[in-house]
């Protein structure tokens, strides 16, 4: 089995995206929502979870939209990083991606992806700060999701 199968199989396709409302708290942290006191935007979020991610360790990184828990990003960080997101389309991600206006940062590769459900890509390590700032354009410009929008995030 390869690595991209190992991780797809790992991520059950879907693990994480329908479970958000049944966990309070997950065994490395509580979940952390944006639009409050101390986490006023997704990047915020983002940025934590993913520091938390490498401090505490975990399996990976989870993001949901509060309004909508099926829109979500992962992320696994080693060496390399890896993307799974949620892909409501029947097209090809390259032909999606490219008429949404949406690079895949420099490096990077499409690995795995369903129909309507998922995609997975991964490329070389980059900082959290790009990490973060990739999620919020596949929250807002590949997903749609409007602007001033609220997240959570957790460590699995």
């Amino acid at each position: 089995m390869s690595l991209i199968e190992m991780i797809a199989d790992f991520f059950g396709k879907k693990i994480a995206n329908k479970k958000l409302k049944e966990m309070e708290v997950k065994k490395n942290g509580a979940v952390i929502h944006s639009h409050t006191s101390e986490f006023s935007t997704p990047a915020k979020v983002f940025l934590y979870i993913l520091n938390e991610y490498e401090a505490k360790g975990g399996e990976f990184a989870t993001f949901n939209i509060v309004d909508n828990e099926d829109m979500y990003v992962q992320i696994i960080c080693d060496d390399s990083v890896t993307f799974n997101i949620f892909y409501p389309f029947t097209e090809e991600p390259q032909n999606v991606f490219a008429s949404k206006g949406v690079a895949l940062p420099q490096g990077y590769e499409f690995s795995d992806w369903e129909a309507e459900s998922y995609v997975m890509f991964s490329g070389p390590y980059m900082s959290f700060e790009v990490i973060a700032a990739y999620i919020d354009i596949i929250f807002s410009k590949l997903l749609n999701v409007p602007e001033g929008y609220k997240v959570c995030g957790y460590i699995e």
